[in-house]
């Protein structure tokens, strides 16, 4: 089982050059925090002509064909991906943008989930998991939207 994962690890370089790009292609989007799969479901469903989805929620794995694929179409490929394999696509040049949806109030969770129609997931759970992902990689985090001043 190791030998398979040891497969698909990328070997990230000491030091890198970096030059300041502006990409142009529509750049890959990556969507965490307690509100993540709601918003990433409006995204598709509101804004269809902008914003695509990669693979389904049962995909354990996206390839890049399928995230060039929706670049060449002009979209911008939404996607939930673990913190890795952010770093992966920086490391292939895709430069995602990473945006933390970011609530720490159990109560707010709560009522923005339910006026979402979406699963009552634990609020606790969710806010714990959102705190680890900003204490651990707080750097690869592009944007943070504060939903407790957001109206929706």
């Amino acid at each position: 089982m190791e030998d398979e994962l040891a497969a698909f690890d990328i070997p990230l370089p000491a030091y890198e050059r970096v030059a300041l790009k502006q990409p142009t292609f529509p750049r890959p989007i990556v969507l965490y925090g307690p509100l993540a799969d709601v918003a990433k479901q409006l995204l598709l469903s509101n804004f269809a002509l902008k914003f695509a989805g990669v693979g389904d929620e049962t995909a354990k794995i996206i390839s890049l064909s399928q995230i060039d694929a929706i670049i060449a179409s002009g979209k911008h490929a939404v996607m939930s991906v673990s913190p890795g394999s952010v770093e992966r696509l920086h490391l292939a040049q895709y430069a995602p943008i990473v945006i933390m949806l970011d609530c720490d109030s159990r109560s707010r969770i709560r009522d923005l989930r339910s006026k979402s129609g979406a699963t009552t997931n634990s609020a606790r759970k969710l806010i714990e998991q959102t705190q680890k992902l900003k204490k651990h990689h707080g750097n690869l985090i592009t944007a943070t939207i504060d939903l407790q001043k957001e109206d929706q």
